[in-house]
């Protein structure tokens, strides 16, 4: 390999190592943030629609997800709520979440 073709393909290995290392997140927090939004008065269609997931993919359980989507979504709950409180409405839904989980592993 010439230095030039090792060079380029040392990014990509970099960007995996990268990515390897980025704090996950179970889909319980989204799922919560869901419900709290819900809650809030925000259709649960519409929200998963904004933020581009299907309600499918909020029934997986031990999908994990990276911290930095869970933020985005936090950030577009807030932007849907206008809610300032939203984060202890989120932390509620969060322990139920977490019973939720118990009861079906």
């Amino acid at each position: 390999m010439t230095r030039d073709a090792s060079d380029r393909a040392q990014p990509s290995q970099a960007h995996a190592f990268q990515a390897a290392l980025e704090p996950m997140v179970s889909v319980l927090a989204v799922w919560g943030l869901v419900e709290a939004v819900a809650q809030a008065g925000v259709p649960q269609p519409r929200f998963l629609r904004t933020i581009g997931w299907s309600s499918e993919r909020l029934q997986l359980m031990d999908e994990q997800i990276p911290l930095a989507e869970v933020m985005r979504i936090g950030e577009l709950a807030i932007d849907a709520t206008q809610d300032e409180a939203l984060g202890v409405h989120w932390a509620d839904r969060l322990d139920r979440a977490r019973s939720r989980r118990s009861r079906t592993c």
